[in-house]
């Protein structure tokens, strides 16, 4: 009895084992994409679905801040944000027709932009309407030396060059909106739905975001985020259906590779896209690339800020450190490579040029990234060469 007990228990631990290790190679690898994709799709999505589930209003309620009693006080000290400024008048004497659309197109406007940036630490926009409605507020009109109604105004942040942080110039006086240059948007005479593309599609200009007029018309509608989550469930699916049959009906080296090298080179290229700044451009909905207006030519890098980038820049710096990766990697190699009669490097003299050459290949690829830096900041301390 002693002796069949053991027997018995080393058999179906054999079985288990030799069952589990048929189960795994026999197992199909949906699961694993599955959960692969799963985590890809969620991280690289845009995050608009999420966002309409934030506050987007003020502590009243509103989208849109409204001015009352001539109190400029929360337009005053420093601000790091945009501000749209609406000056208009709600009054039926005042028989301001345009006014009427003003309000509607900036509302619709400013839920699109808040629904799709209320998550961005690095863009961030408020409206405020001053209506002449309120009779206390003329003074302001007043003082703007306006003769007619309705403006639209965009006032870009404070500058960290002029006052401080606090908002305070080095004379005591305190800074404030109308000190500040601003571009004004000019009311065309059309149809609501076509002032707010209009609007939208100057935001987009200005800020170089993107705001999708249609989002703004289906959040009215409330299919916003029905639209969304549509988005989304099509794309999963179809990525997930192109997956699945390369892995089935792909050639071999495809449908051969082990789960293993599957994983690596995943979590290679979401290191890489993080790297390259894709949640940044996901976040300020970045276009791919743009046309210079004065030469009609592309324009693959962003300038003139380090807090700017396309959506091309992030497969450019990804590809870039890619392949610095694999130059430094190669030289490790070559370092230590052993010259036989059967190896591939038959000499010592080949390996020395190989050598060399890789190393200036590094040289390269790193000047590539310092230039990108020295086209978005050119006081940058430390370049190699400036390849454009």
């Amino acid at each position: 009895m002693r002796k069949i007990i053991p027997t018995i228990s080393r058999t179906f631990l054999s079985y288990s084992v030799n069952h589990h290790q048929l189960y795994m190679r026999q197992s199909s690898p949906l699961p694993l994409l599955w959960i692969i994709l799963s985590l890809s799709i969620l991280l690289l999505l845009p995050q608009t679905v999420l966002a309409y589930d934030h506050n987007t209003e003020n502590d009243e309620g509103q989208i849109i801040i409204d001015i009352h009693n001539g109190d400029l006080s929360q337009l005053s000290g420093h601000r790091d944000y945009y501000t749209v400024l609406i000056f208009t008048s709600s009054n039926p004497a005042h028989d301001c027709k345009p006014c009427e659309q003003v309000i509607p197109m900036a509302e619709q406007v400013a839920t699109t932009y808040l629904a799709k940036y209320i998550t961005s630490e690095l863009l961030s926009m408020r409206f405020y309407n001053i209506d002449l409605n309120d009779i206390s507020n003329a003074g302001i009109f007043r003082e703007l030396k306006m003769d007619n109604i309705p403006h639209v105004w965009l006032v870009p942040p404070s500058s960290r060059t002029i006052g401080a942080v606090s908002g305070v110039y080095e004379d005591g006086t305190i800074e404030h909106v109308f000190d500040s240059p601003h571009l004004k948007y000019s009311l065309k005479k059309a149809s609501l739905e076509r002032q707010v593309v209009e609007f939208a599609r100057f935001l987009s200009e200005i800020l170089m975001i993107d705001l999708h007029v249609d989002d703004a018309v289906a959040k009215k509608s409330g299919s916003g985020t029905q639209s969304s989550l549509s988005t989304f469930a099509k794309t999963f699916i179809i990525t997930f259906t192109i997956v699945v049959l390369i892995k089935k009906k792909g050639p071999s080296f495809i449908s051969n590779t082990s789960r293993k090298t599957v994983v690596c080179y995943f979590a290679i290229t979401i290191i890489l896209l993080c790297v390259g700044g894709s949640q940044f451009s996901i976040q300020r909905q970045s276009p791919l690339i743009t046309k210079d207006e004065a030469t009609g030519g592309l324009v693959f890098i962003s300038g003139g800020s380090m807090h700017y980038q396309y959506g091309i820049e992030v497969f450019i710096v990804g590809l870039n450190y890619a392949s610095l990766a694999a130059s430094v990697i190669g030289l490790i190699k070559l370092g230590s490579y052993q010259v036989t009669e059967s190896s591939k490097i038959r000499d010592e003299t080949s390996r020395t040029w190989l050598i060399i050459l890789v190393s200036l290949v590094i040289y390269y690829l790193y000047s590539c990234l310092t230039s990108i830096l020295l086209k978005k900041d050119p006081g940058y301390p430390y370049p190699f060469t400036k390849l454009f």
